[in-house]
C-alpha cells in the first residue's frame, strides 16, 4: 500500500513543528516561562485530526498543539490564551491550552 500523503497533512505537521521549535528557543532565552512541548510527537495529533471528519470531536489533554493547528484555530487567539491575555479564549482568566473550541468542533 503506497498512498501519497495529503499536502494539508504535511503542511499542518510542518507548521506545528515550526511553532514548537520557536517556542523552545523562546523558553531557552527566558522569553517565556513554560512550554509543554510535543517536539518529536507532532505527527500524532496532526494525523489524528486528519483521520476525523470536520464534524467529529477530538478531546486531547496533552501535546495538543497539532490539534489546534490542524483544526485551523486562530493562532493569534491561541497564543493570547497561552499568555493569559484578554484576547484569549478565556479572556485572560488562565493560561491553559486545555479548552473547548466550539467553532472548530475540537475539545482540547
Amino acid at each position: 500500500m503506497n498512498h501519497p500523503l495529503p499536502p494539508e497533512l504535511l503542511q499542518d505537521f510542518l507548521q506545528t513543528r515550526a511553532i514548537e521549535e520557536k517556542m523552545l528557543i523562546y523558553l531557552r532565552q527566558g522569553k517565556i516561562s513554560k512550554w509543554f512541548s510535543s517536539f518529536g510527537q507532532e505527527a500524532i495529533s496532526v494525523a489524528a485530526v486528519h483521520a476525523l471528519k470536520k464534524e467529529e470531536y477530538i478531546c486531547s489533554m496533552h501535546r495538543n498543539l497539532g490539534v489546534f493547528v490542524a483544526r485551523e484555530v486562530a493562532l493569534k487567539q491561541l497564543f493570547a490564551q497561552f499568555q493569559g491575555k484578554p484576547e484569549g479564549f478565556t479572556k485572560g482568566r488562565d493560561r491553559s491550552f486545555i479548552l473547548e473550541v466550539k467553532r472548530t468542533t475540537s475539545l482540547v
